[in-house]
């Protein structure tokens, strides 16, 4: 079983690109099997042509990029499969002189202008990159799938996953080795930006294979303000060449750049994304770029859902007509990813929107959840699993309509099974997240043993507060703070006196965040409270 995350991430990689390197290093010939008859299913889907290039028929005595050019003389390509890269070649040695030759085609490859994609194996990926150094970093696309998954065990169960400490510290040592080589290909290709401009490198040769994918990397470390700016710089080259679906491309990059930027103002950073997602829907039609599309819709439904400015109620609807268009190209059948976390995000939508009927909203917003999960399994995709289980226990906590304790016992259920994934260890803020929902649950439960139910409120509640603790979390460690207020409220006002002076003291410590400047309703509550409290024996 492959990793259909990270082979939904190379099919819309695939799909979205016109030109570029690819590397698929695979565990076995099997794996390479299935990855290319999946990928041929999603390109025909998406009107790409995938023509295979395989090395065993290849002359010796030719290079690499010359039985590729041959090969699309005689048959239009979009994608290329180069695979076998080892064949012919018994011996380390006969190996290593193989890639040292291939380190030089980087150039007549990028001439190619198609999609090249590489198959290796594990022994193979490491002799490109180490004697293949310059073709290696120019490959921006990198995937591995090895039998394995990253994330699934070998029993397909995630507990079995959690518990196995060695693998769970190959899976960290091999994110780390991921983020050194990120880091690495980084400076690599800003060295090679600074030389291509002393040398004067024409334009052509910089944009595409240097600035571009330098854009993309700066991305997919989190420094968005120098991807926003080399996408910026990036644009006015393939603006001049007229490539509209290039264009289409970097719009909706720059769009998730400006969405993920945590500096600056927030209103103007994701109207910034709205413009860029809307431009590159200008270009992305649903008749003629249908996958293209469906997310950048979804790109720019998150953008209205996360919009801060204006009428709310309304930059939630556009968000859910957003969604509601891309999930008509992203069918569960054709797209199970992406129809999962849109499904999630218009769950999300119809959760918080503040206009019509409350039951009716978090009605849709559970049916929407349960559809997500229908993908999302404990076994396939954990985490994704425990964010939805979450989201689902918060709408049901919500939810006005129908009997309040069996909603609330539902919303226990799912908070329960998100924190199955979600421990302090791997993910203590989600815990945290999860944990003071769980206890909130827990205080507003009106069935069982009223004093139980709170007893296990608090005890959410200060497992969650090890967390959001107030010099990391101020905001966070104030509304835990409250809650926990309540539920010692609630303990004293059940009958237990001890109680009274918990209550007090956990309200006035959230008082130490929510002051009556910053946070003028929570502070009138508090105090209204405090005050009730004070005058009750």
């Amino acid at each position: 079983m492959i990793d259909l995350k990270e082979f939904g991430v190379l099919a819309h990689s695939l799909l979205c690109k016109d030109s570029g390197l690819f590397l698929i290093e695979t565990g076995s010939r099997e794996i390479e099997e299935d990855i290319m008859r999946r990928i041929r299913i999603e390109a025909g889907k998406g009107g790409k042509r995938v023509v295979d290039a395989d090395l065993k028929a290849r002359n010796r005595e030719d290079g690499v990029s010359e039985f590729l050019r041959e090969i699309i003389k005689k048959q239009e390509a979009d994608i290329l499969f180069v695979y076998n890269l080892d064949s012919g070649l018994p011996g380390e040695e006969e190996k290593k002189g193989f890639i040292r030759r291939l380190n030089y085609s980087r150039e007549p490859m990028h001439e190619l202008d198609k999609e090249v994609v590489f198959f290796a194996s594990p022994d193979m990926s490491r002799l490109l990159q180490k004697y293949a150094p310059d073709l290696y970093h120019w490959i921006s696309q990198k995937y591995s799938f090895q039998q394995e998954g990253i994330i699934a065990s070998e029993t397909g169960t995630t507990e079995a996953f959690r518990q196995d400490r060695g693998r769970m510290e190959r899976f960290a040592q091999e994110t780390a080795g991921k983020k050194k080589e990120t880091e690495f290909a980084i400076k690599m290709y800003e060295k090679q930006l600074r030389k291509g401009g002393e040398e004067g490198l024409k334009e052509d040769f910089l944009v595409p294979n240097i600035m571009e994918p330098l854009a993309g990397l700066y991305y997919e470390t989190g420094n968005y303000e120098r991807a926003i700016k080399t996408f910026n710089e990036v644009m006015p080259y393939y603006r001049g060449l007229n490539k509209a679906e290039k264009i289409g491309s970097l719009l909706n990059n720059l769009g998730n750049a400006y969405c993920d930027l945590p500096t600056g103002d927030r209103v103007e950073n994701l109207e910034n994304a709205i413009h860029c997602f809307k431009e590159a829907l200008a270009i992305y039609s649903k008749n003629s770029f249908p996958v293209q599309y469906a997310t950048t819709m979804n790109n720019l439904g998150i953008a209205y859902s996360n919009l801060p400015a204006g009428d709310r109620g309304e930059n939630l609807e556009n968000a859910i007509h957003c969604y509601k268009e891309a999930l008509a190209i992203t069918t569960k059948d054709s797209f199970p990813v992406d129809y999962a976390a849109t499904m999630n995000n218009l769950g999300n939508a119809y959760w918080n929107l503040p206009t019509g009927d409350r039951g009716e909203n978090l009605e849709n917003a559970i049916h929407c959840y349960k559809e997500a999960l229908s993908i999302r399994t404990k076994d396939s995709f954990p985490v994704q699993y425990a964010m939805t289980m979450n989201n689902l226990g918060s709408a049901y906590s919500d939810l006005p309509t129908g009997d309040r304790g069996e909603n609330l016992e539902n919303a226990i259920h799912c908070f329960k099974e998100a924190l199955g994934i979600r421990t302090k260890d791997l993910f203590p803020v989600d815990y945290a997240m999860t944990m003071n929902n769980l206890g909130t649950a827990y205080s507003n439960l009106p069935a069982g043993d009223r004093g139980e139910n709170l007893e296990n409120a608090i005890h959410c509640f200060k497992e969650a507060l090890a967390i959001r603790t107030k010099d990391l979390f101020p905001v966070d460690y104030a509304m835990t703070m409250n809650n926990l207020g309540t539920a010692y409220e609630n303990l004293f006002m059940a009958g237990g006196k001890d109680f009274k002076n918990k209550a007090i003291e956990a309200y006035r410590e959230a008082l130490t965040i929510y002051s009556k400047i910053a946070f003028p309703v929570e502070y009138k509550r508090i105090m209204e409270r405090l005050k009730d409290l004070e005058i009750k024996n």
